[in-house]
């Protein structure tokens, strides 16, 4: 099986140009999957802009909230096969969902949390343990006007002042930049100001699972004819979610098949109700009287 589909806007009703829904003003022709919000202002080299070490955010206003992805996925696709010898049987499906984007609440709280791998590894842990440090040597907490140890790879703005539209700089050769160094507290950065940005939770739709495997047995019919109870039997062994193969493990994408709600005119982008997927395993009598 194979499918794909994309939902658009056809038309507005009384001759209006715009849809403003979700934190965008869509126009016609327009895909209503477009997810629109906040996210990181770059420079001309598509390096991130740091004011005071935290990301630089763009004017909060609908007309400069960034295009993110497509909520929708760009097609879907199962596979289902079944073969069978003598008395014995074995079946599988694998399906999944490819494209699209869709922001990993688990990650963003487990980050705000200090309680993700994320927030302990590379150059947050390293920032990490020596703030841990130097709280450790002024009795337990940071020092009055300490900075932090965390600088984040990315640019600063040394001179000029930026305009925005769609939550781009529009006047980056009227500025000057340079290497940022200027330094913040790990539990600043996070949650004080990267927790603010939606570009950064945003993650891969896409996923594949290994939905189910059977292996059944029949009992032959030469068997059952001496009893006088069963007109025939057999059972199976059920696996399910075996194998799941998406970009971050942390959410089940199984459980947002679409972005778009035409329903509600929603952009169903998972909240906070996300949880991981689940091995199950079981067996199946099946009896006939």
């Amino acid at each position: 099986n194979y499918s794909t589909y994309k939902e658009r806007l056809k038309d507005i009703y009384g001759g209006e140009s715009i849809l403003s829904i979700n934190g965008h003003n869509y126009q016609k022709g327009e895909r209503l999957d477009a997810f629109y919000s906040s996210g990181f202002v770059t420079d001309g080299s598509n390096n991130i802009v740091y004011s005071g070490g935290v990301p630089l955010s763009a004017p909060s206003d609908i007309n400069n909230r960034k295009f993110l992805g497509f909520m929708n996925p760009d097609y879907t696709f199962g596979i289902n096969n079944k073969f069978a010898f003598k008395n014995f049987s074995f079946s599988f499906q694998f399906d999944g969902r490819i494209g699209g984007v869709i922001w990993d609440e688990v990650y963003k709280d487990g980050m705000n949390g200090g309680t993700s791998i994320e927030s302990a590894s590379g150059d947050f842990g390293t920032a990490r343990l020596a703030e841990w440090n130097v709280a450790k040597s002024n009795g337990g907490s940071l020092p009055s006007g300490y900075t932090g140890a965390y600088i984040a790879p990315g640019v600063k703005i040394i001179s000029g002042t930026p305009t925005y539209s769609g939550g781009a700089i529009t006047n980056l050769s009227s500025l000057t930049f340079a290497k940022n160094d200027v330094t913040s507290t790990v539990q600043n950065f996070v949650s004080g100001s990267l927790i603010n940005t939606t570009e950064y939770w945003m993650t891969d739709r896409s996923y594949v699972k290994l939905r189910e495997v059977t292996f059944g047995y029949t009992i032959p019919a030469k068997v059952i004819a001496k009893s006088k109870l069963f007109k025939s039997a057999s059972f199976s062994l059920v696996g399910r979610n075996l194998l799941y193969f998406a970009k971050r493990k942390d959410i089940d994408l199984d459980q947002f098949p679409s972005g778009y709600n035409d329903s509600d005119r929603s952009l169903n982008n998972g909240g906070t109700l996300q949880s991981v997927t689940g091995r199950r395993f079981g067996f199946n009598i099946n009896l006939s009287f």
